[in-house]
């Protein structure tokens, strides 16, 4: 499959708005292994080549370009980390300002003048149908699966709870520390620089109740709305 666009690669929106990928001689190379997996997901369809791209090339060193599709096509796959484990689930795409914004952010790219929020939908819907059907043939669940394309994607979502000692109170001399990565983070989404931290400061309630204001928490902590009382 390599050797069908031997050299450099980079994406190329068209006019009708379909990603493609094209030889570029002005850029380095990418790595073998990196440019056979890119060219062999891009050769079934442009849904593949994104899935492949957000969902595992997140450690791999990319150019800009290929760099921001990686990043619009995690967006999908972080979403895709919180849903449940049921048969149906839905990723809606984001709203046109969101994707308005993702566009103001992109490099120059070949065809990068026809980004508009109406394709990106449509190359959302296309990496949807790539990732279900990649799903169904996995005979896996969702979060086995994911985790199999990267290790990385298999800490999003969650929320962990530590129980720490609380030296500045005599009164209530435990607290809770919870530790999640929010949702919407970047590809590299273990990355400590996307991990939030919230503590409960007071131990004097009975411990049904913390139980009861920890799993609250636990929701709004995955929606990065945490709200935090004394």
């Amino acid at each position: 499959m390599a050797s069908d666009l031997p050299g450099a690669l980079a994406p190329l929106l068209t006019p009708q708005g379909h990603l493609r990928l094209a030889a570029e001689a002005e850029l380095p190379a990418l790595p073998a292994t990196v440019h056979e997996r890119i060219l062999t997901a891009f050769s079934r369809d442009a849904g593949h080549g994104l899935l492949q791209l957000g969902a595992v090339e997140v450690g791999s060193i990319l150019p800009p370009a290929f760099a921001w599709w990686r990043d619009f096509a995690a967006h999908y796959v972080t979403a895709l980390c919180t849903t449940t484990e049921a048969a149906e689930f839905t990723i809606a795409a984001p709203d046109d300002a969101a994707l308005g914004a993702m566009i103001a952010s992109a490099p120059p790219m070949t065809g990068g003048e026809y980004l508009t929020p109406a394709v990106l939908a449509t190359l959302w819907a296309g990496l949807d149908a790539a990732l279900r059907a990649e799903l169904a043939a996995s005979d896996q669940s969702l979060q086995e699966f994911l985790k199999a394309l990267h290790p990385a994607w298999n800490l999003v979502g969650r929320v962990y709870f530590n129980l720490a000692e609380n030296r500045q109170d005599l009164d209530a001399p435990f607290a809770f520390l919870a530790t999640y990565t929010r949702r919407g983070c970047p590809p590299a989404a273990t990355r400590s620089t996307c991990r939030s931290s919230v503590r409960w400061r007071s131990m004097r309630a009975a411990p049904t109740r913390h139980a009861a204001a920890v799993t609250a928490a636990a929701g709004a902590a995955r929606r990065g709305t945490v709200r935090l009382a004394a």
